[in-house]
């Protein structure tokens, strides 16, 4: 028999022939650039993680590669064995680990097989476009699957659901991303294009799920909350869990949807799901808010502090380094103006035209824009003096406000997005995939 603890997020711990493996460990803080935050959160001191022989970490996104919680964790974990994806062209995730002191790595290529322990089999799917993976864990004659963040296509979801039998998945049900509370739009606006995308996300669940002919599903990865300037979020990025089983009841009956939260238990055999032990969560967020009151109030007052001073100098640095990587851009003509402002209400405009023009203008026309980028000066202020882990990646749960006139999502957007966020402030442009710098 063996077991699965819910801890929170994308972290949960496997218990097989006693050996313990924690999986994605975000534990304490707030992870994107100090933007997102644990909700709801586990309790557990960091003592009880003494026991952990395996760690496993899918992607590298601070939500489950998350530095100051590995820090926190006890000492004997950085020389634990860690499992983790082997992507083509992504140096940035070994350094990262070493950046952790995390350097017993096990790097496991896709649909790669390893045993642990006497008979625990380990199955390794990677998505190389994305640079996320998903886990098999196979023990006790039965199969978990770990999705985390990896957005499985249909071909490939309906191809390990025929190849591997998949007893327990466990899938995220919310995406996150900057839209679209952090685009400038009409509440109602907003409150429609949250409702269409959490509905997005789980109709995308739940047909991984039916590919991979789960019979017990947990949603996961979506435990966050925003605090600061951002706490309106809250209203519009959120996971529904329930309404997520109530969806999957109509259409993978078949299927039971299992809601875990911080501290739950089931323990299984031969496919089945034999003990549960499932707990209620009571918090809500504004008593989140006064248990981390403390560390949100000091996350605020450095802001206040960095958002002041250099605006000029701090944003021809910005535009030398958007001049550096703009002839890199091959994807279509697009308009991008980024506005730079500070506490003092001072602001520096930058007109971006990718493959053609970067140009710093004093105060241009808005309109005939793609894309407006409202970026404050602390922002640019962290990036330079490297306080964001995975660089301007790091902004992209709140980091930035936006406007576009059109409330569809442009192809060209998307490719713009995944481009941008390889601008090094102090590099200029890298050509890998830079999401940690």
């Amino acid at each position: 028999m063996s077991e699965l603890e819910y801890i929170n997020h994308a972290c949960v711990i496997i218990t097989a022939e006693n050996l313990k493996i924690l999986c994605d460990p975000w534990l304490i803080g707030p992870s994107w650039a100090d933007n997102l935050w644990l909700f709801p959160k586990a309790s557990h001191p960091s003592r009880y993680y003494e026991n952990i022989d395996y760690l496993y970490i899918s992607h590298g996104h601070e939500d489950h590669l998350h530095k100051r919680s590995i820090d926190w964790l006890p000492k004997n974990i950085k020389s634990k064995p860690v499992i983790i994806p082997k992507f083509k062209n992504a140096p940035y995730l070994v350094d990262t680990f070493k950046k952790c002191n995390l350097s017993n790595l096990i790097l496991m290529h896709n649909e790669e097989t390893i045993t642990i322990g006497k008979s625990i089999n380990l199955t390794m799917f990677t998505n190389q476009e994305d640079h996320d993976s998903s886990l098999l864990i196979s023990t006790s004659n039965t199969n978990v699957f770990l999705q985390t963040d990896n957005i499985i296509n249909d071909k490939e979801s309906l191809r390990i659901g025929q190849k591997h039998r998949v007893d327990i998945c466990l899938t995220m049900t919310n995406q996150t991303g900057p839209w679209p509370a952090f685009y400038k739009l009409e509440n109602i606006q907003m409150q429609k294009a949250a409702d269409k995308k959490r509905e997005s996300s789980q109709t995308a669940s739940i047909k991984i799920t039916r590919n991979l002919k789960a019979k017990y599903i947990i949603p996961y990865a979506s435990d966050i909350c925003y605090f600061n300037e951002d706490f309106y979020a809250n209203y519009f990025h959120y996971d529904d869990k329930e309404k997520y089983r109530e969806k999957a009841l109509k259409e993978i009956p078949l299927s039971e949807v299992i809601i875990m939260n911080p501290h739950s238990k089931i323990k299984f055999k031969d496919g089945e799901i034999i003990e549960r032990d499932l707990k209620t969560y009571e918090s809500n967020l504004g008593q989140e808010y006064i248990k981390n009151k403390d560390e949100i109030d000091k996350i605020n007052k450095a802001r206040m502090i960095d958002n002041i001073n250099d605006i000029s100098k701090l944003s021809n640095i910005f535009y030398q380094a958007l001049y550096n990587m703009n002839n890199n851009w091959r994807s279509g003509k697009f308009k991008v103006l980024w506005q730079i402002e500070n506490l003092a209400s001072q602001k520096k405009y930058i007109v971006q035209i990718p493959g053609e023009s970067v140009n710093i203008l004093k105060k241009p026309i808005i309109d005939n824009f793609d894309l407006i980028i409202y970026l404050d000066l602390y922002r640019l202020n962290h990036l330079i003096n490297k306080k964001y882990p995975m660089g301007f990646l790091g902004l992209w749960n709140g980091g930035f406000k936006c406007y576009r006139e059109n409330l569809n999502y442009n192809p060209i957007e998307k490719k713009f997005w995944r481009w941008i966020r390889k601008v090094s402030l102090y590099l200029g442009y890298l050509s890998n995939d830079n999401e940690h710098s």
